[in-house]
């Protein structure tokens, strides 16, 4: 069972916050600035990603082992992800409330800001501008002032700023790809649904392609019109008969589709048909699982558990992989370890097969990884790997830093990983040219991204370098930088990446992670002088700002915010609305 905690009753929780689905985490969608959570240290956007220990991806794991701890009644720790790296939070739900004093500031804006209150702020909504004149960002104006009135309870204003979002939507096709959802979420603030007009409109203009109908359907069920959302389902799946390929290609979209219309005997067709692979079976089944679970529809997604092996298809040693990989984040451990068992039985059927049981050898390797047992991978590298290991420790490598919810996470949870990770760095620097030519690319490049997780390595860009062709394979490793707060190696490989492929955007990330996470104020000072902060600043100072005025530091909160331009003080005013409105979702 999946539902691994839901037979227990915990105590209510009284954090102040509330938690969304990410893509592949919870997160704080909202807080309370007065409740313990925030006066534990948490804020909103955090990516929730372990909980006193436990590993998690997704908001019921979340919301259950946040429950569970704050049961205990004693202070427990969460980390989070902000703005890309990792911060380590003791929560303490009995933590008294943080006072904010109503400090003033020199002129309006200022005031507003400091101590904010309902009045100033509808002033502000009311004058604040697009940050272009492109449809688009006019639309996330309305969009921002229609959630802002109506938290404000200006229904008349939230309105008028729909009405206007409705007529300039139709006014520009070009706004259906991106903006659609922008629309259909403020008609949600108003408890309008999507109306035959919106879908007509948005049906003649859809790409009628497998991932367009997709996007499409998913939009519309998700506010409520079922059966407009079903028009383009129908769509999808005809486009699938006729090019059956099409499945293949986009079985990360058909699978989340099915799942959030609850088209589970189409599902099953699939897994049951001749057409298709059974890699492309599996996946499919792995993103419909996965989507239920975000979804936390908890039945339809224990039955969609039960198909893994209840529905008979052809499996390949990758096809285990996925499911060893998959129950293992969905904490169900005797299920993953189940999966690997079956993969023993079929390694050991192929006693004697000097092709098949290496393979399965190799499957197997990467199968331990992904739950974590190094060890029991390494026996299967030492039995069938002695005379070439490097990828397959690399590979072992991969899987087991994956196997927890952030790399640096897992180099700090298994023992065994970071002695594992010096020998095949040190195994990969020695090798001759020929060895490292026969290194799959993806395989290499995927090793930098644990390697630049490590703390105590120091990678070079150099190094990586023969093994990747564009910019893009340089990003998960800076990615990784950034979240150790290795910010120096962040921008020494980012600098080095644009010189040669233009730019990567990834000095903007690494500036948002020292404004919300440098280890002082000198550190924020050093990157103040960085060419990239001169061009982009207020990714550094809209974190930054944010910080200092939710740790109590006003006095730099005021001198920081009088250093900005007006558009970013109207970011930063509007930004105080927890402080005014409160939060109606913090049930958590």
């Amino acid at each position: 069972m999946w539902l691994f905690l839901g037979q227990t009753a915990f105590a209510e929780a009284k954090l102040g916050i509330e938690l969304k689905q990410g893509y592949n985490t919870a997160y704080i969608s909202d807080i309370d600035p007065f409740g313990s959570g925030a006066a534990s240290g948490l804020m909103a956007s955090d990516r929730i990603k372990e909980v006193n220990g436990v590993a998690i991806w997704f908001v019921d794991q979340a919301e259950r082992m946040l429950k569970y701890n704050i049961a205990k009644e004693q202070p427990f720790i969460v980390m989070v992800e902000r703005k890309g790296g990792l911060n380590r939070i003791m929560v303490d739900a009995n933590k008294p409330s943080r006072s904010f004093p109503k400090k003033k500031g020199s002129d309006f804006y200022a005031n507003c800001y400091m101590a904010p209150d309902a009045a100033c702020l509808e002033t502000v909504i009311d004058n604040s501008q697009p940050m272009t004149q492109d449809n688009s960002s006019i639309m996330r104006n309305y969009s921002s002032k229609v959630e802002r009135y109506s938290l404000l309870g200006r229904q008349q204003k939230t309105l008028s700023a729909y009405k206007q979002m409705d007529v300039l939507f139709f006014r520009d096709k070009g706004l259906i790809n991106y903006d659609t959802a922008t629309l259909f979420s403020a008609m949600e603030k108003l408890g309008l649904k999507p109306e035959k007009r919106h879908f007509d409109y948005v049906y003649v203009n859809t790409k009628k392609s497998v991932s367009a109908l997709s996007g499409a359907a998913d939009l519309f069920a998700k506010y409520g019109s079922m059966n407009h959302a079903n028009a383009f389902y129908k769509d999808m799946v005809n486009l699938i008969k006729q090019k059956p390929k099409e499945l293949k290609n986009k079985t990360m979209y058909v699978g989340q589709t099915l799942a959030k219309l609850g088209k589970k005997d189409q599902l099953i067709s699939y897994l049951k048909s001749d057409q298709h692979s059974s890699e492309t079976k599996n996946k499919l089944l792995e993103r419909y699982i996965v989507e239920l679970v975000k979804s936390q529809k908890k039945e339809e997604a224990q039955e969609a558990v039960n198909l893994v092996y209840s529905v008979k298809r052809s499996w390949t040693n990758g096809d285990y992989i996925i499911f060893v990989r998959l129950f293992h984040k969905l904490h169900m451990q005797d299920a993953a370890w189940n999966t690997i068992k079956r993969l023993e039985a079929f390694y050991k059927s192929g006693e004697g097969n000097m092709f098949i049981q290496p393979l399965t050898a190799g499957s197997l390797v990467e199968a331990y990884g992904a739950v974590g047992s190094i060890h029991n991978g390494r026996k299967y590298i030492d039995k069938h790997f002695k005379d070439n290991p490097l990828e397959m420790m690399m590979k072992l490598t991969i899987e087991a830093a994956n196997s927890r919810s952030a790399k640096g996470l897992a180099l700090q949870h298994y023992k065994d990983l970071p002695k594992l990770v010096d020998e095949t760095y040190a195994k990969f620097k020695a090798a001759t040219p020929e060895q490292r030519k026969k290194l799959s690319k993806l395989v290499v490049e995927q090793f930098y991204e644990v390697l630049a997780a490590y703390l105590p390595a120091n990678p070079s860009v150099n190094e990586l370098s023969p093994f990747v062709d564009d910019k893009y394979g340089h990003k998960g490793v800076i990615d990784a930088f950034i979240e150790v707060r290795k910010f120096d190696k962040a921008t020494e490989w980012t600098n080095a990446v644009e010189t040669k492929y233009g730019n990567t955007y990834k000095h903007n990330d690494i500036l948002a992670a020292v404004g919300a996470l440098a280890s002082s104020h000198e550190q924020v000072e050093q990157f103040k002088r960085t060419t990239a902060f001169k061009k982009k600043d207020f990714f550094l100072k809209r974190p930054y700002l944010k910080r200092l005025y939710w740790n109590g530091y006003f006095d730099q909160a005021l001198a920081e915010f009088n250093t900005m331009p007006e558009k970013e003080k109207v970011n930063a005013i509007l930004a105080q609305m927890p402080f005014v409105v409160g939060c109606k979702g913090c049930t958590l």
